[in-house]
């Protein structure tokens, strides 16, 4: 019986990149979190649409979410009753200079990581006035 994935339990750290090839550049998102035993494997980041509410005076499509996913040991794995760290990480080709805000999403809540990647983002204004989620 296989035991899907799940979020994980706690995110701790969210570093954020650009690494520059010979044609583009690619944003490098590295998250670790926390899981509550050992053994938990295939970590992975899947972006999400926005979830809740984007921090005052940021557009929510300045707001990037972001699930951190993890696979529990299987029946029969051995693993030991201590927190342990897992890393995952996302590349993101193409990305948006306009970019403000990266929020990773565990089991215990989120982390949110302010980043500056010289876009204009959203004018402050229309941030403050438009939370719907859609650009006025």
């Amino acid at each position: 019986m296989d035991i899907p994935s799940k979020l994980v339990g706690n995110v701790e750290k969210i570093e954020v990149w650009i690494e520059h090839g010979e044609n583009d550049s690619s944003l490098v998102i590295s998250v670790t979190g926390i899981t509550e035993t050992s053994n938990f494997t295939e970590p992975m980041l899947k972006y999400v649409d926005n979830v809740g509410d984007a921090p005052r005076g940021v557009h929510p499509h300045d707001v990037y979410d972001f699930q951190f996913w993890v696979k529990p040991p299987q029946v029969g794995q051995s693993y030991a009753m201590q927190a342990t760290p897992i890393a995952a990480q996302f590349r993101w080709a193409g990305y948006s200079k306009n970019l403000k805000v990266i929020r990773v999403h565990s089991k215990a809540g989120f982390h949110e990581k302010w980043v500056e990647l010289g876009g204009p983002g959203t004018p402050v204004e229309d941030a403050a006035s438009n939370t719907s989620g859609t650009i006025a």
